[in-house]
């Protein structure tokens, strides 16, 4: 459990300093090889999180399509919502043939690390998280007199969840804002409330992280008895 904590924390802190998730990834990665624990173990478990991360921003993508295409006033914007939307189940397939794979190459360490009930307790767990998210930007919103109601907050923000994960920005920060003015700016809201609700999200989300930069600063290593190694 201490192990979980520790890795999250650090990947949650470089993440809000570095290419969006990339750079958490790969400090996280860093970090449990610094513990004495070997490569492929390590980039076993960040993958398996990322995958159960991403996998439950696709089903809510694909759940909300509906939605989302009413609320695309352009043909370009629905485009891109088609290109995302195609993304998303080309996202699937890769994951579906990796995890196969994975299955086939470390079998019997999934049996008694990653069941069914496990995967499926983790991919609620994710849920979770993408909602949290969601209504952190929807109170933002009502803090400014946005009354919007939590289902159309949910509809714009999936989409703009899955456009910032794209490494192209640092943390998000820019990209976050663009897409946030425009998407909400397709239910009539003006760009000064989301700016500053986009901007209390980011900054929320980068004081979040600031623990892992004290395990980081400190040193602190895992025990290599809580995760085993392959």
């Amino acid at each position: 459990m201490l192990a979980g904590i520790l890795v999250t924390i650090i990947g949650s802190f470089f993440s809000q300093t570095m290419l969006s998730f990339v750079g958490g990834d790969a400090m996280r990665i860093w970090y449990l090889v610094n513990s004495s624990i070997n490569l492929k173990t390590s980039s076993k478990v960040i993958i398996i999180d990322r995958i159960i991360g991403l996998t439950s921003l696709v089903i809510l993508f694909i759940l909300y399509s509906p939605y989302i295409f009413d609320l695309a006033d352009t043909k370009n914007v629905k485009a891109i919502m088609k290109l995302l939307l195609f993304s998303c189940i080309s996202a699937i397939i890769i994951v579906s043939i990796f995890l196969v794979r994975i299955k086939a190459t470390f079998e019997s360490q999934l049996k008694n690390k990653l069941s069914t009930s496990t995967a499926i307790f983790l991919l609620s767990l994710s849920f979770l998280v993408q909602f949290c998210n969601i209504l952190a930007v929807y109170v933002s919103l009502h803090c400014f007199n946005i009354l919007i109601t939590l289902h159309q907050c949910i509809i714009v923000m999936i989409p703009i969840i899955l456009i910032t994960m794209l490494p192209i920005s640092v943390a998000g920060w820019g990209l976050r804002e663009g897409v946030m003015i425009f998407g909400f700016g397709l239910l009539g809201i003006t760009s000064g409330p989301v700016l500053a609700a986009s901007i209390i999200f980011g900054l929320s989300l980068l004081i979040s992280g600031l623990p892992g930069a004290l395990v980081y600063l400190f040193k602190y290593k895992i025990n290599c008895a809580e995760i085993t190694t392959a």
